[in-house]
Protein backbone atom coordinates (compact mmCIF):
# COMPACT_ATOMS: atom_id res chain seq x y z
CA UNK A 1 0.00 0.00 0.00
CA UNK A 2 1.18 3.47 -1.02
CA UNK A 3 1.45 5.93 1.56
CA UNK A 4 -0.40 9.40 1.00
CA UNK A 5 1.61 12.87 0.53
CA UNK A 6 -0.53 14.59 3.52
CA UNK A 7 -2.55 13.21 6.21
CA UNK A 8 -5.05 14.85 8.60
CA UNK A 9 -4.14 15.09 12.08
CA UNK A 10 -6.78 13.26 14.34
CA UNK A 11 -6.92 16.32 17.13
CA UNK A 12 -6.02 19.60 15.07
CA UNK A 13 -7.67 18.27 11.78
CA UNK A 14 -4.93 20.32 9.85
CA UNK A 15 -3.90 18.60 6.39
CA UNK A 16 -0.26 18.09 7.22
CA UNK A 17 2.71 16.56 5.04
CA UNK A 18 3.40 12.55 5.69
CA UNK A 19 6.87 13.95 7.22
CA UNK A 20 5.10 15.82 9.60
CA UNK A 21 3.38 12.80 11.47
CA UNK A 22 5.17 10.76 14.27
CA UNK A 23 6.59 7.53 13.32
CA UNK A 24 4.65 4.17 14.30
CA UNK A 25 5.42 0.89 13.24
CA UNK A 26 2.16 -0.87 13.47
CA UNK A 27 -0.66 2.15 11.65
CA UNK A 28 -1.28 1.77 8.33
CA UNK A 29 1.16 4.20 7.00
CA UNK A 30 3.84 3.52 9.64
CA UNK A 31 2.72 7.31 11.04
CA UNK A 32 0.94 8.11 13.86
CA UNK A 33 -2.37 9.80 13.10
CA UNK A 34 -1.22 13.24 15.31
CA UNK A 35 0.91 15.21 14.12
CA UNK A 36 4.27 16.05 16.00
CA UNK A 37 2.65 19.46 17.15
CA UNK A 38 -0.31 17.67 18.72
CA UNK A 39 1.05 14.89 19.86
CA UNK A 40 4.32 17.03 21.55
CA UNK A 41 1.53 18.94 23.10
CA UNK A 42 -0.14 15.86 24.66
CA UNK A 43 3.20 14.91 26.08
CA UNK A 44 3.86 17.89 27.38
CA UNK A 45 0.50 18.07 29.34
CA UNK A 46 0.66 14.68 30.79
CA UNK A 47 3.53 15.43 32.27
CA UNK A 48 2.19 18.76 34.02
CA UNK A 49 -0.28 16.65 35.49
CA UNK A 50 2.79 14.23 36.56
CA UNK A 51 2.25 11.37 34.42
CA UNK A 52 6.04 11.29 33.23
CA UNK A 53 7.38 7.33 33.50
CA UNK A 54 10.53 7.47 35.22
CA UNK A 55 13.03 4.79 34.76
CA UNK A 56 12.48 3.61 38.00
CA UNK A 57 9.53 2.72 37.46
CA UNK A 58 10.32 0.68 34.11
CA UNK A 59 13.12 -1.17 35.96
CA UNK A 60 10.50 -2.09 38.96
CA UNK A 61 7.93 -3.17 36.33
CA UNK A 62 10.79 -5.18 34.42
CA UNK A 63 11.73 -6.88 37.90
CA UNK A 64 8.26 -7.96 38.84
CA UNK A 65 8.30 -9.79 35.64
CA UNK A 66 11.79 -11.06 36.03
CA UNK A 67 10.33 -12.58 39.70
CA UNK A 68 6.88 -13.64 38.32
CA UNK A 69 9.01 -15.75 35.43
CA UNK A 70 11.01 -17.14 38.19
CA UNK A 71 8.47 -18.32 40.15
CA UNK A 72 6.85 -20.85 37.53
CA UNK A 73 7.89 -24.03 37.06
CA UNK A 74 10.04 -25.43 34.50
CA UNK A 75 6.76 -26.74 32.28
CA UNK A 76 4.91 -23.65 32.63
CA UNK A 77 7.75 -21.87 30.88
CA UNK A 78 7.88 -24.47 28.62
CA UNK A 79 4.29 -24.36 27.56
CA UNK A 80 4.75 -20.32 27.68
CA UNK A 81 7.72 -20.70 25.22
CA UNK A 82 6.07 -23.10 22.79
CA UNK A 83 2.11 -20.63 22.80
CA UNK A 84 4.74 -18.32 21.66
CA UNK A 85 6.54 -19.84 18.86
CA UNK A 86 3.31 -21.45 17.61
CA UNK A 87 1.77 -18.00 17.73
CA UNK A 88 4.76 -16.60 15.81
CA UNK A 89 4.69 -20.03 13.37
CA UNK A 90 0.93 -19.69 12.69
CA UNK A 91 0.73 -15.34 11.79
CA UNK A 92 4.09 -16.50 9.53
CA UNK A 93 5.32 -12.55 11.24
CA UNK A 94 8.41 -11.59 9.69
CA UNK A 95 10.75 -12.25 12.72
CA UNK A 96 9.75 -15.73 12.46
CA UNK A 97 9.99 -15.90 8.48
CA UNK A 98 13.68 -14.34 8.73
CA UNK A 99 14.69 -16.66 11.79
CA UNK A 100 13.45 -19.64 9.37
CA UNK A 101 15.18 -18.63 6.34
CA UNK A 102 18.82 -18.05 8.13
CA UNK A 103 18.00 -21.30 9.64
CA UNK A 104 17.47 -23.20 6.43
CA UNK A 105 19.99 -21.15 4.70
CA UNK A 106 22.63 -20.91 7.19
CA UNK A 107 23.32 -17.12 6.62
CA UNK A 108 23.88 -14.31 9.21
CA UNK A 109 20.44 -12.57 10.04
CA UNK A 110 21.21 -9.61 8.41
CA UNK A 111 22.08 -11.08 5.05
CA UNK A 112 17.73 -12.25 4.90
CA UNK A 113 16.31 -9.79 2.56
CA UNK A 114 12.62 -9.47 2.43
CA UNK A 115 11.85 -11.44 -0.86
CA UNK A 116 13.44 -14.55 0.93
CA UNK A 117 10.94 -13.81 3.57
CA UNK A 118 8.24 -13.34 0.84
CA UNK A 119 9.88 -17.01 -1.17
CA UNK A 120 9.43 -18.64 2.59
CA UNK A 121 5.89 -17.20 3.51
CA UNK A 122 4.88 -18.86 0.23
CA UNK A 123 6.43 -22.31 0.53
CA UNK A 124 4.88 -22.14 3.89
CA UNK A 125 1.49 -21.47 3.23
CA UNK A 126 1.62 -23.75 0.39
CA UNK A 127 2.93 -26.55 2.69
CA UNK A 128 0.34 -25.73 5.64
CA UNK A 129 -2.59 -26.13 2.53
CA UNK A 130 -1.02 -29.62 1.56
CA UNK A 131 -1.31 -30.86 4.84
CA UNK A 132 -4.80 -29.55 5.45
CA UNK A 133 -5.64 -31.35 2.13
CA UNK A 134 -4.06 -34.66 3.16
CA UNK A 135 -5.59 -34.86 6.68
CA UNK A 136 -8.88 -34.11 5.01
CA UNK A 137 -8.44 -36.70 2.48
CA UNK A 138 -7.02 -39.51 5.43
CA UNK A 139 -10.34 -38.72 7.15
CA UNK A 140 -12.28 -39.03 4.27
CA UNK A 141 -10.48 -42.72 3.66
CA UNK A 142 -11.44 -43.69 7.10
CA UNK A 143 -14.92 -42.90 7.03
CA UNK A 144 -15.43 -44.74 3.79
CA UNK A 145 -13.70 -47.87 4.80
CA UNK A 146 -15.93 -50.17 6.81
CA UNK A 147 -14.48 -51.53 10.50
CA UNK A 148 -12.38 -54.76 10.10
CA UNK A 149 -13.52 -55.71 13.55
Amino acid sequence: MKAPLTMVCRKCKEERPFDAFVKHKKSRYGRQNLCRQCKSAGVRARRKQGHEITDAHRTSRALAARKRWAQLSREEKREIAKAKANHAAVKLNDGYLKAAVRKHLRIPYSDVTAEMCAIKREQLTFRRFAKSVRLAVKEQNNETQPNRS
